[in-house]
C-alpha cells in the first residue's frame, strides 16, 4: 500500500508541475507577446475567459488530489522521513493559496472586467497591465510545483533517507 501511495503521490506532483511548467514556458509568454498589439489584446480578450475556466477545471482537482495522496503517502509509509511527504502536500496547499489569493485580481479582470473590453482604447494600458501581473504571477507556482515533484522524487529514490 505505501509503495502505491508514494508512486501515486510522485505521479501527481510530476503532472501538476508538468502542467505548470507548460503554462510557463509556453502560455504565459505566448500572452505577454499578445498584449503588445490590438490585434493580439483582442485575442486575449477572447481567449483567456474560455483558457482559464478549462485550465481551473483541470489544475484544481489535481491541487486537491495532490494534498490529498501526499498525505495518504505521509500515513501509509513506514520510512523514518515519512514527514517529508507532508511537504510536497504544502506546496499544493501554496499554490492554490498563491492563485486564489495573489492572483485572483487578475485573474477576474481578464475573465470579467470591463478593461478587458478592447473597444475601449481607455482601458488598453489596464488590460495590459493585467496579462503582465498574470503572466508574471504564474511563475511562483511552477517554483512550489518544481519543489513537490523533486522532493517526492527524492522521496521516492531515498535519497532523504
Amino acid at each position: 500500500m505505501a509503495e502505491l501511495a508514494t508512486a501515486a503521490a510522485t505521479f501527481i506532483n510530476g503532472t501538476a508541475f508538468g502542467a505548470l511548467a507548460f503554462v510557463g514556458a509556453v502560455d504565459a509568454p505566448m500572452l505577454l507577446r499578445l498584449r503588445t498589439t490590438r490585434n493580439g489584446r483582442v485575442t486575449v480578450a477572447n481567449l483567456f475567459p474560455i483558457w482559464w475556466p478549462l485550465g481551473r477545471t483541470f489544475m484544481a482537482p489535481l491541487g486537491v488530489s495532490g494534498i490529498v495522496v501526499n498525505g495518504i503517502a505521509y500515513y501509509v509509509s513506514r520510512s523514518p522521513v515519512r514527514v517529508w511527504w507532508l511537504f510536497p502536500a504544502a506546496m499544493h496547499i501554496a499554490t492554490i493559496a498563491w492563485t486564489a489569493g495573489i492572483m485572483s485580481a487578475p485573474i477576474k479582470a481578464l475573465r470579467f472586467g470591463k478593461e478587458n473590453s478592447v473597444e475601449d482604447e481607455r482601458h488598453t494600458a489596464a488590460n495590459e497591465q493585467n496579462i503582465k501581473k498574470f503572466s508574471y504571477l504564474h511563475y511562483p507556482r511552477i517554483f512550489f510545483g518544481a519543489i513537490s515533484f523533486l522532493v517526492s522524487l527524492a522521496l521516492q529514490s531515498n535519497l532523504l533517507a
